[in-house]
């Protein structure tokens, strides 16, 4: 899978961006007619669509599927064109980035560290009828501000408008009301992936975050999500889900639910290969899918654009919270709002399980902050020394190369500093290189510098010419398959505003 560089702002905030901006009640003219065009030689070539190339566009937004491509084709620059009766107008260039595919080894397999980012549905970015907001929060939440955290060990919450990410607190949280380009994501961390040879994949993450519904009046819980792919690219979310039962008559009053609602599948998706390199994005079904509700509930209309619903299972848990009819399609003005907003499974920092690091070289732009480090140029096996310049309060992993001998893993003091001893039988030049707590790639280095150990013979590294198993920036992308998402910018104001 490709994902266009740079121009961008990063496919899912301006897809979600857009969508959200026509959900708050603009009225755009429609484009009459939407193609793809690439550049060569500095002219640009409208490319017709067949089994190849496939173009879809919707609500403002047009996506470019390449079914066979090569990693030559790295560098395409890529444009999307719209028209109507106001004129033409392009988009902003996509930057196309091809890599080779990565290989599973037979046996597998696993990577740590592993992001999942969700805004979960327009719903949730709008204004409700009640109160300010929608809005998410870290942990377990019963709607108060008392129970309302932004972080919450690897889970937290963060607002972006597609450029900047800020972490809001209980006071900001309807941020993405008052400010129509912001919305709110979760993000879960430290996920634990399982890849097989066979294109199979899970993956799993620990934590709670929180939807608070009505400004808090109705909140729920989703804890411990777990993604699961299959051979032939279907899967699942899943997650346990905790709420309250809570009567529009006396909203005031919550009753916890009782049933246990554990495994239960919050997303389904199709088409979907979970390849361990740059950002994978999901987007979970909704369109066409029927489902049976009670018959004192409101009954689901299956006409009309749009119209669908969430799983059967999630829509269950909603008919106890009474929040059922955000999650289908109804007949009501909320319907565009309903479906599930695409997420991300984000590899970019993360690193295969069990994977010693390398030390940093001067050449990967990835590990800047050479000679960062405050540490003196030489110390002798036994010597106490600082190392400063590091972030106050963040646990780090500290490595000593080319002999890749691991200290303790430490927490940065107030001062900016972390303690080490010198070990023995290390003499001669060494890198000093502290990495993120158990993140092993180059774009994880917090800084390096050079120090020598006196007093002792060097040493050489015992096997030079095996490699040491790397970590890396994953940000690469399948060679047989790409999906580039576009946002119409600029000069659509004429088309749509």
């Amino acid at each position: 899978m490709s994902k266009p560089e740079g121009n961008l702002g990063g496919a899912l905030s301006n897809t979600d961006r857009l969508n959200k901006g026509f959900a708050r009640g603009r009225d755009p003219l429609e484009a009459e007619n939407v193609y793809w065009e690439y550049r060569n030689n500095g002219v640009w070539i409208r490319i017709n669509t067949d089994n190849n190339f496939q173009v879809t566009t919707a609500d403002g937004l047009t996506s470019l599927t390449v079914t066979d491509t090569a990693v030559d084709q790295s560098g395409a620059r890529l444009c999307a064109v719209a028209t109507n009766a106001s004129g033409t107008t392009m988009s902003r260039e996509a930057v196309l980035t091809v890599r080779s595919a990565t290989e599973i080894p037979d046996d597998g397999l696993s990577i740590d560290d592993v992001v999942l980012r969700w805004g979960i549905s327009e719903e949730v970015q709008s204004r409700p009828l009640f109160g300010d907001s929608n809005y998410l929060s870290a942990g377990v939440s019963d709607g108060s501000a008392l129970t309302y955290e932004s972080t919450d060990r690897d889970v937290r919450i963060i607002y972006s408008d597609g450029t900047t990410n800020t972490e809001p607190d209980y006071a900001s949280r309807a941020a993405h009301i008052s400010d129509a380009t912001v919305d709110q994501f979760v993000e879960f961390g430290g996920g634990q992936a399982n890849i097989n040879p066979d294109g199979s994949a899970t993956v799993d993450w620990e934590g709670s975050f929180s939807i608070n519904f009505y400004d808090g009046l109705v909140p729920f819980t989703i804890t411990n999500p777990h993604l699961e792919v299959s051979v032939a690219g279907t899967g699942v979310l899943t997650g346990d889900l905790t709420s309250y039962a809570v009567e529009m008559s006396n909203p005031n009053e919550k009753t916890p639910l009782t049933d246990l609602y554990d495994d239960v599948t919050i997303a389904t998706f199709r088409g979907v290969n979970l390849d361990p390199e740059g950002v994978v994005t999901i987007n979970p079904d909704y369109d066409g899918v029927i489902v049976d509700v009670p018959l004192d509930a409101t009954p689901q209309v299956t006409s009309g654009a749009g119209w669908g619903a969430w799983p059967q299972g999630f829509l269950d848990f909603h008919f106890d919270t009474n929040l059922s009819s955000y999650w289908y399609s109804s007949d009501g003005a909320g319907d565009p709002k309903k479906a599930p907003m695409s997420f991300n499974v984000d590899f970019t920092n993360a690193s295969r399980s069990g994977e010693q690091p390398i030390a940093p070289q001067a050449s990967d732009p990835n590990a800047g902050n050479q000679g960062s480090l405050v540490v003196p140029s030489e110390a002798e096996a036994g010597q106490e020394i600082t190392i400063g310049g590091l972030p106050a309060g963040e646990d780090v992993d500290v490595v000593l190369f080319p002999t890749t001998f691991s200290f303790d893993r430490m927490t940065v003091g107030a001062d900016d500093t972390v303690t080490i001893t010198v070990p023995s039988g290390h003499g001669g030049e060494n890198q000093l290189a502290v990495y993120e707590a158990g993140k092993t790639g180059s774009a994880n280095v917090l800084g390096w510098s050079t120090l020598t150990i006196a007093g002792e013979i060097p040493v050489v590294p015992e096997d030079p010419e095996t490699p040491v198993a790397t970590g890396s920036t994953l940000g690469s992308v399948l060679d047989s398959f790409f999906k580039v998402f576009s946002r119409i910018f600029g000069g659509l104001s004429a088309l749509f505003a």
